[in-house]
């Protein structure tokens, strides 16, 4: 029997949120855990899915929304090209008005919508993923009840008061379900939603050591423009991210230097015994200066906790006597 990844969350989705470019209401919540911003999350997911030759089946509450394409040619005076049209059928009650829906629907984009950005079927699975959080959180405060696991086909079914989404098992699929924890920080150290700064733990996808970094929970990259060894990883509320869910190397670089100048002593001392016992280099090694310095935005207080705990952290590493100099000779009375 065809086996299947579920994921569902409490709360039933609006059917525009899988069918139409830009409906989000992610918005609508302060709440710091909520990670969607573009609207646009779930219509690429299902673009990529299609590319893919996967046929997502989603339920928003017992409302069933089938995802397949039709061929459309477009020309003008100079070309012609074929696309797939995304279309939908409908299956079940509309939870908005509680009617019957039984009709297909063509969508206003098609399958080839994003490919240069979106390549890869995690990328897909990781919007589906993100959505399910965003409406647990929306729902209860809360993501916790979101679940993922592996059916088999007989379970691929609605469920009142809930949104599913099912995908078919292959080994792409698989691959994403197994690092999961590696995904999301959510499914394997919670604790850690809430650091900026976290201590490497095995969360690269391969045998590279650079820095992994996140947003609000959710993976966003490995750092690309260097294989250097990080001494952390980095989950960053406030990164910049553009609608393909990029951000620059510089973005990158100087976010984690901004949440490396507000660390705390214990990690600062991780920094500063490495700089001294340590000839092996360091990714952190190469921000810059203005990264490092204290934000505008910081208060009189902030920036003196910072230095302070950046002067703690030497002192603790290398002694009251110590002095940090760049290479050279250091001269003084004895």
């Amino acid at each position: 029997m065809p086996a299947y990844l579920k994921i569902e969350n409490i709360g039933v989705c609006p059917p525009e949120g899988f069918t139409v470019l830009g409906v989000s209401l992610a918005d609508t919540s302060d709440n710091q855990g909520v990670i969607g911003q573009f609207g646009s999350g779930n219509k690429h997911a299902v673009a990529v899915c299609l590319r893919n030759n996967l046929a997502p089946v989603v339920f928003c509450g017992t409302l069933r929304l089938d995802f397949f394409t039709r061929p459309q040619t477009v020309a003008d005076s100079e070309a012609s090209k074929d696309f797939g049209r995304v279309c939908v059928k409908y299956g079940g009650t509309d939870p908005a008005t509680g009617a019957s829906r039984s009709r297909t629907e063509d969508l206003g984009f098609v399958m080839s919508y994003g490919e240069k950005d979106w390549s890869e079927i995690a990328l897909a699975l990781r919007e589906f993923v993100s959505n399910a959080i965003d409406r647990s959180i929306r729902k209860h405060g809360d993501w916790r009840s979101v679940k993922i696991e592996i059916v088999d086909e007989s379970r691929v079914r609605a469920k009142r008061e809930h949104t599913r989404v099912f995908l078919p098992l292959t080994a792409e699929v698989l691959g994403f379900y197994n690092n999961l924890g590696r995904w999301f920080l959510h499914f394997s150290e919670p604790e850690s939603l809430c650091k900026a700064i976290l201590p490497k733990a095995n969360r690269n996808l391969g045998d590279r050591k650079a820095a992994v970094i996140y947003r609000r929970g959710v993976r966003v990259r490995e750092f690309e423009s260097s294989d250097m060894e990080s001494l952390f990883d980095y989950n960053l509320n406030n990164l910049t991210i553009d609608e393909a869910r990029k951000a620059s190397d510089w973005d990158v670089r100087h976010h984690c230097g901004q949440a490396l100048a507000g660390a705390d002593k214990d990690v600062l001392a991780i920094l500063f015994s490495h700089l001294l016992d340590s000839d092996r280099p360091a990714w952190e090694f190469t921000f810059d200066t203005y990264a490092l310095q204290p934000s505008y935005r910081d208060t009189a207080e902030d920036q003196e906790r910072k230095r302070r705990n950046w002067q703690d952290a030497f002192v603790q590493v290398a002694g009251e006597a110590a002095v940090l100099t760049g290479e050279g000779t250091v001269k003084g009375d004895c």
